[in-house]
Protein backbone atom coordinates (compact mmCIF):
# COMPACT_ATOMS: atom_id res chain seq x y z
CA UNK A 1 0.00 0.00 0.00
CA UNK A 2 1.46 3.43 -0.92
CA UNK A 3 2.53 5.80 1.88
CA UNK A 4 3.67 9.41 1.86
CA UNK A 5 4.33 12.44 4.05
CA UNK A 6 3.31 16.08 4.15
CA UNK A 7 3.10 19.14 6.39
CA UNK A 8 4.64 18.95 9.85
CA UNK A 9 5.86 15.38 9.66
CA UNK A 10 2.44 13.93 8.98
CA UNK A 11 2.17 10.50 7.33
CA UNK A 12 -0.60 9.25 5.06
CA UNK A 13 -1.50 6.05 3.24
CA UNK A 14 -3.39 5.55 0.02
CA UNK A 15 -5.71 2.58 -0.40
CA UNK A 16 -6.11 1.81 -4.13
CA UNK A 17 -9.06 -0.50 -3.36
CA UNK A 18 -11.16 2.37 -2.03
CA UNK A 19 -9.28 5.25 -3.74
CA UNK A 20 -8.99 6.94 -0.34
CA UNK A 21 -6.16 8.77 1.41
CA UNK A 22 -6.01 8.42 5.20
CA UNK A 23 -3.88 10.56 7.51
CA UNK A 24 -2.17 8.33 10.06
CA UNK A 25 -1.65 9.26 13.73
CA UNK A 26 2.14 8.76 13.53
CA UNK A 27 4.56 11.67 13.01
CA UNK A 28 8.12 11.97 11.80
CA UNK A 29 10.81 12.99 14.32
CA UNK A 30 11.01 16.53 13.00
CA UNK A 31 13.64 19.15 13.86
CA UNK A 32 13.61 22.95 13.43
CA UNK A 33 14.00 23.41 9.70
CA UNK A 34 17.22 24.26 7.95
CA UNK A 35 17.69 27.08 5.47
CA UNK A 36 17.14 26.49 1.77
CA UNK A 37 18.07 28.83 -1.04
CA UNK A 38 14.76 28.10 -2.74
CA UNK A 39 12.43 28.04 0.29
CA UNK A 40 10.52 30.68 2.18
CA UNK A 41 12.03 31.08 5.66
CA UNK A 42 8.54 31.06 7.18
CA UNK A 43 7.44 27.90 5.41
CA UNK A 44 7.49 24.73 7.50
CA UNK A 45 8.75 21.78 5.45
CA UNK A 46 9.13 18.70 7.56
CA UNK A 47 7.89 15.84 5.39
CA UNK A 48 10.17 12.99 4.42
CA UNK A 49 12.53 13.71 1.55
CA UNK A 50 13.29 10.17 0.45
CA UNK A 51 12.54 6.64 1.69
CA UNK A 52 13.68 3.12 0.77
CA UNK A 53 11.89 -0.14 1.48
CA UNK A 54 13.65 -3.02 3.22
CA UNK A 55 12.16 -6.36 2.27
CA UNK A 56 13.88 -8.12 5.17
CA UNK A 57 12.50 -6.01 8.03
CA UNK A 58 9.37 -4.93 6.15
CA UNK A 59 10.12 -1.32 7.09
CA UNK A 60 10.68 1.97 5.32
CA UNK A 61 13.88 3.87 6.08
CA UNK A 62 13.97 7.53 5.20
CA UNK A 63 15.43 10.97 5.65
CA UNK A 64 13.37 13.93 6.86
CA UNK A 65 13.77 17.07 4.77
CA UNK A 66 15.07 19.87 6.91
CA UNK A 67 17.51 18.22 9.32
CA UNK A 68 18.44 14.96 7.51
CA UNK A 69 16.92 13.03 10.41
CA UNK A 70 17.03 9.28 9.70
CA UNK A 71 13.92 7.34 10.70
CA UNK A 72 12.28 3.97 10.29
CA UNK A 73 8.59 3.50 9.60
CA UNK A 74 7.01 0.14 10.29
CA UNK A 75 3.48 0.22 8.82
CA UNK A 76 2.62 -3.20 10.28
CA UNK A 77 3.94 -2.81 13.84
CA UNK A 78 0.59 -3.61 15.41
CA UNK A 79 0.18 -0.07 16.69
CA UNK A 80 -2.53 2.10 15.19
CA UNK A 81 -1.08 3.65 12.07
CA UNK A 82 2.27 1.88 12.42
CA UNK A 83 5.39 3.01 14.26
CA UNK A 84 8.03 5.66 13.48
CA UNK A 85 11.42 5.65 15.21
CA UNK A 86 14.25 8.18 15.09
CA UNK A 87 17.55 6.49 14.23
CA UNK A 88 19.95 9.43 14.06
CA UNK A 89 21.01 12.19 11.70
CA UNK A 90 22.75 11.74 8.35
CA UNK A 91 24.41 15.14 8.07
CA UNK A 92 28.08 16.09 7.78
CA UNK A 93 29.52 16.07 11.34
CA UNK A 94 29.27 19.49 12.93
CA UNK A 95 25.83 20.31 11.53
CA UNK A 96 23.85 18.22 14.02
CA UNK A 97 22.45 21.01 16.20
CA UNK A 98 22.71 23.90 13.74
CA UNK A 99 19.79 25.65 12.09
CA UNK A 100 21.61 25.82 8.75
CA UNK A 101 22.00 22.06 8.36
CA UNK A 102 21.89 21.55 4.55
CA UNK A 103 18.55 20.54 3.07
CA UNK A 104 18.35 16.77 2.63
CA UNK A 105 19.25 15.28 -0.75
CA UNK A 106 17.49 12.41 -2.53
CA UNK A 107 20.66 10.33 -2.43
CA UNK A 108 19.68 7.43 -0.16
CA UNK A 109 19.94 3.75 -1.05
CA UNK A 110 20.02 0.42 0.78
CA UNK A 111 23.12 -1.65 0.01
CA UNK A 112 23.32 -5.42 -0.23
CA UNK A 113 25.48 -5.29 2.92
CA UNK A 114 22.53 -4.09 5.04
CA UNK A 115 23.86 -0.54 5.14
CA UNK A 116 22.06 2.64 4.12
CA UNK A 117 24.22 4.85 1.91
CA UNK A 118 23.59 8.58 1.87
CA UNK A 119 25.43 11.44 0.12
CA UNK A 120 25.19 14.41 2.50
CA UNK A 121 25.66 17.90 1.08
CA UNK A 122 28.54 19.92 2.54
CA UNK A 123 26.36 23.02 2.48
CA UNK A 124 23.02 24.05 0.97
CA UNK A 125 23.08 22.51 -2.52
CA UNK A 126 20.98 23.52 -5.52
CA UNK A 127 23.33 23.12 -8.51
CA UNK A 128 23.84 26.56 -10.11
CA UNK A 129 21.62 28.04 -7.43
CA UNK A 130 24.11 27.10 -4.72
CA UNK A 131 25.81 30.05 -3.05
CA UNK A 132 29.23 28.43 -2.62
CA UNK A 133 30.80 25.05 -3.42
CA UNK A 134 31.33 22.39 -0.77
CA UNK A 135 32.27 18.73 -0.96
CA UNK A 136 29.66 16.07 -0.21
CA UNK A 137 30.30 13.37 2.39
CA UNK A 138 29.41 9.69 2.18
CA UNK A 139 27.47 8.65 5.29
CA UNK A 140 26.39 5.09 6.12
CA UNK A 141 24.01 3.60 8.67
CA UNK A 142 24.35 -0.09 9.47
CA UNK A 143 20.91 -1.67 9.96
CA UNK A 144 22.47 -4.59 11.83
CA UNK A 145 24.46 -2.59 14.39
CA UNK A 146 22.76 0.84 14.39
CA UNK A 147 26.13 2.49 13.73
CA UNK A 148 26.38 5.71 11.71
CA UNK A 149 29.72 6.35 10.00
CA UNK A 150 31.07 9.36 8.10
CA UNK A 151 33.39 8.08 5.36
CA UNK A 152 34.64 11.56 4.60
CA UNK A 153 34.59 13.75 1.52
CA UNK A 154 33.45 12.27 -1.76
CA UNK A 155 36.24 12.79 -4.29
CA UNK A 156 37.13 11.26 -7.63
CA UNK A 157 40.43 9.34 -8.01
CA UNK A 158 42.07 12.51 -9.40
CA UNK A 159 40.99 14.54 -6.36
CA UNK A 160 38.07 16.42 -7.91
CA UNK A 161 35.16 17.10 -5.57
CA UNK A 162 31.63 15.77 -5.66
CA UNK A 163 29.75 19.04 -5.14
CA UNK A 164 26.31 17.56 -4.61
CA UNK A 165 24.05 14.68 -5.61
CA UNK A 166 20.33 13.99 -5.86
CA UNK A 167 19.94 10.34 -6.85
CA UNK A 168 21.20 6.99 -5.59
CA UNK A 169 20.59 3.30 -6.22
CA UNK A 170 22.21 -0.08 -5.61
CA UNK A 171 23.05 -2.59 -8.33
CA UNK A 172 22.49 -6.37 -8.13
CA UNK A 173 26.17 -6.90 -7.25
CA UNK A 174 26.10 -4.35 -4.40
CA UNK A 175 27.68 -1.49 -6.33
CA UNK A 176 26.30 1.89 -5.20
CA UNK A 177 25.55 4.56 -7.80
CA UNK A 178 25.03 8.29 -7.32
CA UNK A 179 24.13 11.01 -9.82
CA UNK A 180 25.07 14.63 -9.26
CA UNK A 181 27.52 17.47 -9.83
CA UNK A 182 31.28 17.00 -9.99
CA UNK A 183 34.03 19.60 -10.15
CA UNK A 184 35.42 20.55 -13.57
CA UNK A 185 38.97 21.90 -13.63
CA UNK A 186 39.72 24.25 -16.55
CA UNK A 187 42.77 23.44 -18.66
CA UNK A 188 44.75 26.15 -20.41
CA UNK A 189 43.91 26.44 -24.09
CA UNK A 190 40.93 24.07 -23.84
CA UNK A 191 37.27 25.16 -23.78
CA UNK A 192 35.55 24.39 -20.49
CA UNK A 193 32.82 21.77 -20.87
CA UNK A 194 30.54 22.41 -17.92
CA UNK A 195 26.87 22.69 -16.98
CA UNK A 196 27.49 25.84 -14.98
CA UNK A 197 29.29 27.21 -11.95
CA UNK A 198 28.79 26.93 -8.21
CA UNK A 199 30.50 29.96 -6.78
CA UNK A 200 33.73 30.10 -8.77
CA UNK A 201 33.85 26.34 -9.46
CA UNK A 202 32.72 24.80 -12.75
CA UNK A 203 30.66 21.63 -12.56
CA UNK A 204 29.04 19.03 -14.78
CA UNK A 205 26.61 16.20 -14.14
CA UNK A 206 27.92 12.67 -13.82
CA UNK A 207 27.14 9.18 -12.61
CA UNK A 208 29.36 8.13 -9.73
CA UNK A 209 30.26 4.54 -8.87
CA UNK A 210 31.15 3.36 -5.37
CA UNK A 211 32.22 -0.17 -4.48
CA UNK A 212 31.59 -0.98 -0.81
CA UNK A 213 34.28 -2.97 0.91
CA UNK A 214 33.60 -6.68 1.22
Amino acid sequence: MPYGSFGAGQVFKYDPRTDRITELPVRLPIHPKGISLSRDYDKSETAWRVVVWDEETKKFYGVEESATTLFSFDPQSGLQGGEVRRLGQLCVPGFEDRRDVPYATLSLTLGRDRKLYYAAAGREFDYSGSAEPATSHLITYDLNTGRTEDHGEMRLPDGRCVLGTNAATTGPDGTVYFVGAIEVRPEAGTPVEAAGKIGNVYYRLAMLIYHPRA
